[in-house]
């Protein structure tokens, strides 16, 4: 009868099995490094040719005759130089790729395929390619030749191979904003524009739109009109253009507004982006050294200025049920203007949709308990002189905290008094601890000795 094994001795000679030791990799052959780093195509194929001869000789003389030697050739076998590797784990094409352009680089890599063919497709520690190296270093002719030398049963998964962060070659030619690189990856693979799509990793449109390189996202559009808008984070290539360019924007509305829809993992649509800029106000002079002449405006001389309303039009316009989809939090965009001071964006959602002004946040709140957390007194007076939003002017949030209940908080005396002069303001209404403003006010004084200067 067979000795049974316990649990415990299955798991202990599992684990012995598994056991791996650790080999670390091969450092390259210095001389072969320098003729790499170099393109001395010469020096690299003297190395390597070398390096056969010496193959050659001991297999000779372990195999005892000639004829098995010549049986078993030493070109078949692999070459010891092109297994050693650099600190970042780049191979000899790797080095090769990146470094040059002209011809004794082109020759180089040319011998280094010919001798170890599986180095097209090795990545090093970043998971990039020589081909990625290629790219991000703009050597065109060389990115030419691994695409060649790759053949067409190779090529289409070499292009789509992605580094460490899940880019393409494509993505390393548009951070190097190379246009001719771009061209002969694409021209290689027509859809490469599509890769990675979703996931963690940025597409190449998101890219090109980040980087401001819209010449390359223009030319990516017009090459493949299926290609992928995807970004970081569940962003798409709109959420970038909304925070750089208007004409970006408009030229992306107009390939696909289903953009719009889109939220974030945060639940931010393009919308919270462009309304989260703050207004920038930006000038030489203090406000009371202003040299006033006739028929100029005030602005003018301070150089004050706000973002376009226009691109928050373009995007109402294009989508409207985005003015009520809340983020996460449950912030709505008007509450992201108000957080924001953008009072011109505040006004046109209250004027394109006055249903949007009583929409309450996750903590109750309205955009003016919002603009005045957030000191913004332009927004404050803007809702206090508009008749039609005096009704929200009184709501609780959900501690039972009136606007002024807030403005009392937070110790602003500008948007206290712009509140507290309107009749429309009640600041006798208690919140939920049973405090009115006033008791409010009196709580919030610190407990200590004072001592009053009476004159």
């Amino acid at each position: 009868m067979a000795a049974s094994i316990t649990s415990a001795e299955r798991s202990s000679s599992l684990n012995n099995a598994v056991e791996i030791e650790f080999v670390p990799p091969t450092p390259m052959n210095p001389e072969l490094l320098v003729a790499a780093c170099h393109g001395c195509h010469t020096k690299l194929t003297s190395l390597l040719n070398s390096e056969d001869q010496d193959t050659a000789i001991v297999v000779e003389i372990d195999r005892g005759t000639s004829t098995a030697a010549a049986s078993s050739p030493a070109s078949s076998s692999p070459s010891l130089l092109l297994q050693g590797v650099t600190s970042d784990g780049d191979s000899a094409l790797h080095v090769v790729a990146a470094a040059g352009d002209g011809d004794g680089y082109l020759r180089s890599a040319e011998v280094i395929h010919g001798k170890a063919r599986h180095l097209l497709e090795a990545r090093n520690k970043g998971w990039k390619t020589p081909l990625h190296c290629a790219a991000r270093a703009g050597n065109v002719e060389m990115l030419t030749l691994l695409i060649r030398l790759a053949g067409e049963e190779r090529v289409r998964a070499l292009l789509r191979t992605e580094n460490g962060v899940g880019e393409t070659a494509l993505h390393e030619a548009i951070r190097a904003g190379d246009v001719r690189a771009v061209d002969v990856l694409m021209t290689a693979d027509p859809c490469l524009a599509r890769v990675p799509d979703g996931g963690a990793g940025s597409s190449p449109l998101y890219l090109a739109v980040a980087l401001r390189r819209y010449a390359i996202a223009r030319d990516l559009h017009k090459r493949d009109s299926q290609l992928s808008c995807s970004g970081p984070g569940g962003q798409n290539a709109l959420h970038a253009a909304v925070l750089r360019s208007e004409e970006m924007t408009k030229l992306l509305l107009e390939w696909n507004k289903q953009l719009t829809k889109q939220q974030d993992e945060h639940g931010n649509t393009p919308l919270h982006f462009a309304l989260s800029l703050e207004s920038v106000t930006r000038g030489m002079l203090p406000l009371y050294a202003v040299p006033v002449k006739k028929g100029k405006a005030i602005a003018t001389l301070l150089n004050i200025s706000e973002q376009p309303l226009e691109l928050t039009r373009q995007l109402l316009e294009a989508d409207a049920y985005s003015a009520f989809q809340p983020d996460r939090e449950g912030s709505f965009p008007i509450h992201i203007a108000a957080s924001a001071g953008r009072l011109s964006a505040v006004k046109v959602l209250v004027t394109m949709f006055p249903g949007c002004a009583g929409l309450c946040d996750s903590d109750g709140r309205t955009f003016v308990h919002v603009a005045v957390k957030k000191k913004r007194y332009s927004i404050v007076a803007y809702a206090c002189q508009t008749p039609a939003l005096s009704t929200i002017l009184n709501k609780h949030d959900i501690e039972g905290n009136t606007a002024l209940h807030l403005a009392v908080e937070v110790g602003d005396w500008m948007i206290f008094a712009r509140l507290f002069v309107n009749n429309k303001v009640d600041f006798n209404l208690p919140n939920n601890k049973k405090h009115t403003p006033l008791e409010f006010s009196i709580n919030t004084i610190p407990t200590g000795l004072y001592c009053l200067l009476v004159i």
